[in-house]
């Protein structure tokens, strides 16, 4: 491998930064030889970008894509076409080592802060070769004005009671939520990722092309300008990785500052100090940390038997297929694709548990007071007893957890039906549970509660 240098130097305090660490994958017998040239081990750079480049060449059939794959799966693509003259006079035998460099660039504001991606080689024949493991930690906020009002996002699933904690959040003086039933205005959510997407550098396989942005009169692609359009230009590059980003990002408060105070003064809200709107565990809560460094954030989980019951049930009153069981064939495959969903949610709330707030459906019905004075003390919101004690919620969701309102909502492993059974939220035990949706027996619930343990 060669070093290449890293444009922009050290970044300033505060600024959005990342570091690199290059680890090699282990020798594979399809590929004759391989480089990156960039980025090197331990380089550093400036702004929410990064560009990746090197050459590949496969032993018997030549490579014909590169990509960038991150946890939740493919980040970025591109060809391997550039031109590599120094690699053909190496690597004589290596079809196509004459056409076998690669050059991309990486956005980082929607990946985790300290994210592993991979760089893998897909060769003609289909055979994917890893090349590296690139360590990327990103640092910083975006410059600007602070915000007036810091964000609180609830990030959930469906079913698993976000309206009703909503609700009580919107009967804290301090917090303004949107009144609509079911309270799932996301507009800030909306203008965040539009100002990922805007800033992001261009990827002209499967994103905006400079030459074809306006065909998509309905959407707007990552920049199809920033990157290699500019390479000549390393300073405008430049501005486009770190100034434009802080624009969008002090634009995107703004808005959110005026809308959320409108709404607040149309409620009769005195000062409010924050805004609340639900979120799923994608990259949004890593972005909003990036552009409000106030960010505050609660996972809501529910003992995922009841969630699952209750989408089947949800449909079945309305005659319809939501949370995504129209896109599968029966019952069983929704219950597969809801346990990856939690594992979603597990593994957001995992790498941010030091950050977030884990609060669990069945003591905030059962418990909500103490409950809801811990997620204010957690939003540094006054969590005085007589403050909380005057919020006047609607009644209590007709639906109860099933178990007696004056047992202690403990959560005790012990109490499990088996060792193995590792509850989302345990509250109740299997043969408590008055629900049964149909599907493939207890071992379906046994195996969708022990996909997560959240008891810890």
């Amino acid at each position: 491998m060669t070093e290449a240098s890293v444009s922009g130097g050290a970044a300033a305090s505060g600024e959005v930064a990342w570091t690199c660490a290059v680890v090699p994958a282990a020798p594979s017998e399809a590929i004759a030889g391989w480089g990156v040239d960039g980025p090197a081990d331990g380089a550093t750079g400036r702004g929410g970008w990064l560009r990746i480049e090197g050459w590949v060449a496969g032993r018997s059939a030549p490579a014909t894509e590169i990509q960038v794959v991150g946890p939740a799966g493919l980040v970025r693509r591109s060809p391997v076409d550039r031109p590599r003259p120094d690699v053909a006079a190496r690597h004589t035998e290596a079809p196509g080592a004459d056409r076998s460099g690669f050059r991309l660039a990486v956005g980082l504001l929607g990946l985790p802060p300290a994210v592993a991606l991979t760089v893998v080689a897909v060769l003609a024949d289909g055979t994917r070769c890893p090349l590296a493991t690139l360590a990327v930690s990103r640092s910083g906020r975006l410059a600007g004005r602070p915000a007036d009002l810091d964000p609180v996002l609830v990030t959930s699933l469906g079913r698993m009671g976000t309206t009703w904690l909503m609700r009580l959040l919107s009967c804290h003086p301090e917090v303004v939520v949107h009144e609509a039933y079911p309270h799932e205005l996301g507009i800030a959510r909306y203008w965040a990722q539009v100002a990922r997407v805007a800033t992001e550098p261009a990827d002209l396989v499967d994103s905006a092309h400079p030459d074809r942005f306006t065909d998509a009169r309905t959407s707007v692609g990552f920049n199809p300008y920033f990157g290699d359009y500019l390479s000549r230009h390393p300073g405008l590059n430049e501005w486009l990785g770190v100034r434009a980003p802080e624009l969008f990002g002090a634009t995107v408060r703004q808005a959110t500052d005026e809308l959320y105070g409108r709404i607040a003064r149309d409620q009769g809200k005195g000062p409010v100090r924050c805004f609340a709107e639900k979120s799923l565990p994608d990259q949004l809560p890593d972005v909003f940390r990036t552009i409000w460094p106030g960010t505050r954030e609660i996972v809501l989980v529910r003992d995922i038997r009841d969630v699952l019951a209750s989408m089947l049930s949800f449909n079945a009153k309305r005659g319809t297929a939501s949370f995504g069981r129209e896109l599968l064939a029966d019952d069983e495959a929704f219950a597969v694709q809801l346990a990856a969903d939690l594992a979603r949610l597990v593994e957001s709330w995992e790498r941010r548990r030091d950050e977030v707030l884990l609060v669990r459906y069945e003591e905030l019905v059962l418990d909500p007071h103490p409950t809801m004075a811990a997620v204010a003390a957690h939003l540094y919101l006054d969590a005085a007893p007589a403050t909380v004690a005057s919020w006047r919620p609607w009644p209590l969701p007709t639906w109860l957890p099933s178990r007696a309102p004056a047992t202690p909502p403990a959560i005790m492993p012990s109490a499990l039906p088996s060792p193995a059974f590792s509850p989302v939220t345990t509250c109740v035990t299997l043969p408590q549970s008055r629900h049964s949706p149909g599907l493939a027996g207890l071992a379906l619930y046994w195996a969708l509660a022990s996909a997560v343990d959240l008891s810890n």
